[in-house]
């Protein structure tokens, strides 16, 4: 009998372009951050790095809507 030698294929480093556009429209369009920002929590791991943008994209998208609802208020 051989000796059976199951090659693993390397894991490819997974993307954070979810979590990068929801820190950007986080910065600028407030909404766009917030919904891209839960999209991302739910889509990575706890501890990565693509979790925590898309953490900060959603604080940065509510401090962005807050902001914009106090100015119309005013």
């Amino acid at each position: 009998m051989e000796n059976e030698q199951i090659q693993q294929q390397p894991q490819q480093p997974q993307s954070n372009a979810l979590a990068i556009w929801a820190l950007i429209t986080g910065l600028f369009c407030g909404i766009v951050g917030v919904v891209l920002g839960i999209i991302g929590i739910n889509k990575y791991p706890a501890g990565s790095s693509g979790r925590t943008m898309s953490i900060i994209g959603l604080v940065l998208g509510a401090i962005g809507v807050v902001g914009s609802i106090m100015l119309q208020l005013l």
